[in-house]
């Protein structure tokens, strides 16, 4: 539980309200499960059984977070919200978390959509944007690979 909380707090620092237009808002709505979380370079969910109790929604801005606490009731558990701003032009994000694990931080990073994937890398606003989607030992930076729920 300890694992899937750093993970959790790892993907809560990523929510931003929306400086962008209604309809660039919505393009990246939607329900995701993880296929990769690093962090400095390290998987963070390396068996499918982890990566399924995850789950990501994001929708108009909002960037929630949900564990998944009894697989027979199908019950899940809000870990964390996250108000995100995209800068479609630029692929670069911020988020604030806004309730639950770390309320009040911020992170920044960029991001790519292509398809049914959503590729995000961010670190504390304190240092650099990160460019790319690699991280290294060290750097503070989470890359993620979210893939659509269908």
């Amino acid at each position: 539980m300890r694992k899937l909380a750093l993970i959790a707090l790892s993907v809560a620092l990523s929510g931003l309200v929306l400086a962008q237009a209604p309809d660039d808002a919505k393009k990246l709505d939607g329900k995701y499960k993880p296929e990769s979380v690093q962090f400095e370079g390290k998987e963070q969910m390396p068996d499918a059984k982890t990566r399924a109790m995850m789950t990501l929604v994001v929708k108009e801005g909002e960037y929630r977070m949900y564990y998944l606490s009894d697989a027979q009731k199908d019950l899940h558990v809000r870990v964390f919200v996250a108000d995100m701003k995209f800068d479609h032009q630029a692929k670069t994000f911020e988020l604030t978390v806004k309730e639950g694990q770390k309320k009040g931080n911020k992170v920044h990073g960029t991001f790519e959509k292509m398809d049914d994937k959503l590729k995000l890398c961010y670190g504390p606003v304190d240092k650099p944007r990160p460019t790319n989607f690699t991280t290294a030992a060290g750097s503070g930076l989470f890359s993620e690979v979210w893939v659509v729920q269908k």
